[in-house]
Formats: structure tokens, C-alpha cells, sequence
């Protein structure tokens, strides 16, 4: 008999594994399962402990529990099943978990006109802690739309709209550029909840911080739901600051690390070094993006221009940025389109590598880099774009670029709040 789980369709994208390994000490698997049928099987088999179950099964665990908590009778909906002697118990701890969400992100449900994107299972859970809330008005948005739900482009022209909660997987990974609405629409949007967790932000969370929109996406809601899970499963209490420990363990852990830099600021270097030191896979922008296109950078400048290079180092940012847990050094010239940085930023923390401009090499493998003073020029033009990028900066002005890296390793661990593990746990630098 297996221990844990989490049982659903696709399940490449989760991170649960990672979650309850940090939350407990047991065996937790991932069960996906393509079709209603081969989940049934598995259920009613009865081989585990406990399981977690998401989309689109959640509705289907319900049904099979013998019995269930008040929140999975209310909404339907069933995401932790514990198997007790052949009898399956089934709860709804994604109620407790939006809620911690919703508290988290200071986002107000009382007397405010709200939107739920989606009808599912998650739709429902969220209806149940916004309704307990005191909403005036709570609407279902839906592509097929039946009575008493709201379609898109009807949901569009609500003007009174105060809070949207997406419960959709629009936007997830791998497909990290779609959106399920957007937020500009609305004049009077006070706050976007997602519970889309990978990326870390997702385009409508993005958008939304754009506009000056309270936002948070899901991944809070994953960790206190799993920590009520745990809880069943074990019967073990988990303490919310151990939780919260957790939350911040797993932001920094999946965050890709982006340096950002003139060219030859040493973000390769200082990147290889950090990603050695740190235990995470290292990516040169530049390199992926000539292995994507089979040529030089040299030669897509010649080929097509400074416009064609960025439009085909676009495509590429895109795809290593929807990656997590990587250091990625960027192409200098990557803060040259705000596309870049918004996608960088979705699963990132921005990291500036600040060289002085008599450190820079002229010549090399960069096409622009021509002149001292074309360096000059293009330093001043970008520097103002860096420092608008960056979460954090780290000053790389002589001696050897080694030296920087324990000092970004220390303010990673600050900014996400992150206690830093013991040194002998290190690689070389």
C-alpha cells in the first residue's frame, strides 16, 4: 500500500511532492490518471493512505467518499481523501486555503461585487468563503455559460466589478502568456485572486500589479491547504509559522534567479558560480537562444537586423522564464523590451550586476558592443531600465567575480525571508 499522493489529469506542473516533503516526513507521490474511469479505479482500490485530488477530480472524489466534512457537502467537492480502514473520509481543506490566501493578500470580500472565473470544484470553494464573507454580488464567469452565469464578454461590461477570483488553469504552465480576462477592463478593481501557482505569477496577477491591483496568486493557498491535508493525513498538528516557513522555502526554491547587466558585467561567470554554489541549473540566454536558431548572435544581427534579434530572443526569454528553480543569465539588451521583463518576472527575482563602464570589454562576441563609447552610450540609455527591473543589485567592480556570488547568496536568503542552510550543505563556488 502506498502512503500519499495526489491524484489528477496532469500533474507535470505540480509541486505538491516538494510541498509535503517539507511539511512531513512520508512517501507522497504523484497519480495522474487521463480519464473519470481510471480515477474511480484507483479510489475505490483503496491501495493508500490518504491522497490529494485536483482538477478536474475533485467533484468524483466526493461522490466515492462514504463520508464528508461540511465544506466538500457545500461545494460539491472533495481535495484530501483519507482512507481509515477501508472507509474513505473526504474533506475540503481548499476552503481553509483560499481563505489564508484571501487574509494573506489583505483582500476584502465584505459588501464588494465579485467575479468568479470558472464553475468547477475551486469555483465553488472560493463561493463558499466569499458568500461567508458578506459579498453583495457574486458572479460565475464561464466560456459555456448556463442560467445565472455570466460570459466573458458579458462579465467584461460589469463595471461595479471590485474583486476577480480566477479558479481556471488559464494561464498555467506550460501556457504561462494566457490570460483568462483582463484586468484593465475594469475601472473599479480593487484586488485579483489567482489560484494559479506556476508560474508564481501569473499574467493576470502581473497585469493586475501593473495597474496598482492588490493581487496574489495561489501558492499560499497550496501550502495551508496541504498543511491542513498533512494534518488529516497524519492526525500530527503542523504549526502555522511552520507553514509559513515552508511558503517562503518553496517561493525561493522554485523562483528562477535572473542577473541582469551590461555585456560583460560577468553574469555568466558570476551565474555558473551561483548556480554550482546554490544547487540549481544554470542557463545562458545567449547560448539557448543560438541553439535555438542554429546561428550565432553575430550572424542573427547580420541576418536580420537589431529588430529581428530581439523579436527571436523574445521567443526565447519566454520559454526558459516559464522554467522554475533555475539562474538564468539574460542577454544585456534583455531590459530592452518590457515583454521580457514581465515574463522574467512571472517565476523571478531580478538580479542587477552592476559593473562600471571602464570594467565592460569592447569587441567579442557582442555585435553592439563596438566602442568604448558605444558602451558609454548604451550604459546610459539602459542603466535607468536595470535599476527599474531589479529586486536586488550587486556592485561587480574588480577583483574576481567569484566575490560577488556569496554576496548574492546572502541577499536571495534576505529577500525571500529564507533562513540560509548551513555552508558545508555547498558545492565550490
Amino acid at each position: 500500500m502506498m502512503e500519499y499522493g495526489v491524484l489528477g489529469k496532469v500533474l507535470g506542473h505540480s509541486w505538491s511532492p516538494q510541498l509535503h516533503g517539507m511539511l512531513a516526513d512520508y512517501d507522497y507521490q504523484l497519480i495522474p490518471k487521463e480519464t473519470p474511469e481510471l480515477a474511480k479505479e484507483f479510489l475505490l482500490k483503496k491501495e493508500y493512505r490518504g491522497v490529494n485530488v485536483t482538477i478536474p477530480y475533485k467533484g468524483l472524489a466526493c461522490d466515492l467518499c462514504d463520508e464528508v466534512d461540511e465544506g466538500g457537502r457545500k461545494t460539491g467537492a472533495v481535495n484530501t481523501v483519507v482512507n481509515k480502514n477501508g472507509r474513505l473520509y473526504g474533506y475540503n481543506t481548499d476552503i481553509a486555503g483560499f481563505a489564508a490566501l484571501a487574509e494573506r493578500a489583505g483582500v476584502e470580500f465584505k459588501d464588494r461585487d465579485v467575479l468568479i472565473l470558472g464553475t468547477g470544484g475551486t469555483a465553488h470553494t472560493a463561493l463558499a468563503v466569499i458568500e461567508a464573507a458578506g459579498a453583495k454580488a457574486v458572479h460565475f464567469v464561464s466560456r459555456t455559460p448556463k442560467q445565472n452565469e455570466l460570459s466573458y464578454q458579458q462579465a467584461a461590461q460589469r463595471q461595479s466589478v471590485q474583486v476577480i477570483v480566477n479558479t481556471t488553469p488559464v494561464g498555467m504552465y506550460p501556457n504561462t502568456d494566457e490570460k483568462p480576462i483582463d484586468p484593465a477592463l475594469f475601472k473599479n478593481l480593487e484586488a485579483v485572486l489567482d489560484v494559479v501557482y506556476n508560474p508564481l505569477r501569473s499574467r493576470l496577477v502581473s497585469e493586475a500589479q501593473e495597474l496598482g491591483v492588490k493581487s496574489m496568486g495561489g501558492l499560499y493557498m497550496l501550502v495551508e491547504q496541504a498543511r491542513a491535508a498533512s494534518e488529516k493525513f497524519t492526525g500530527i498538528p503542523i504549526p502555522p509559522e511552520a507553514a509559513e516557513q515552508v511558503y517562503r522555502r518553496l517561493v525561493m526554491q522554485c523562483s528562477n534567479i535572473c542577473l541582469i547587466g551590461m555585456p560583460s558585467s560577468g553574469k555568466s561567470t558570476i551565474g555558473r558560480k551561483l548556480a554550482r554554489r546554490m544547487g540549481r541549473p544554470f542557463v545562458d540566454a545567449d547560448r539557448a537562444l543560438e541553439e535555438d536558431e542554429s546561428c550565432s548572435i553575430a550572424m542573427m544581427f547580420k541576418k536580420w537586423g537589431e529588430e529581428g534579434f530581439r523579436q527571436r530572443e523574445s521567443r526565447c526569454i519566454a520559454r526558459l522564464a516559464a522554467g522554475s528553480g533555475q539562474v538564468i543569465a539574460c542577454g544585456g539588451g534583455v531590459v530592452e523590451r518590457q515583454e521580457n521583463i514581465r515574463a522574467l518576472r512571472r517565476n523571478g527575482v531580478m538580479v542587477f550586476i552592476d559593473r562600471q563602464v571602464s570594467g565592460l570589454k569592447v569587441g567579442g562576441r557582442r555585435p553592439l558592443s563596438t566602442s568604448m563609447e558605444a558602451l558609454r552610450r548604451m550604459e546610459k540609455r539602459r542603466r535607468p531600465l536595470y535599476k527599474a527591473a531589479a529586486d536586488l543589485r550587486a556592485a561587480n567592480n574588480g577583483g574576481l567575480f567569484s566575490a560577488v556570488v556569496p554576496h548574492i547568496e546572502e541577499e536571495l536568503y534576505a529577500y525571500f525571508g529564507v533562513e540560509r542552510p548551513k555552508p558545508e550543505s555547498f558545492g565550490p563556488a
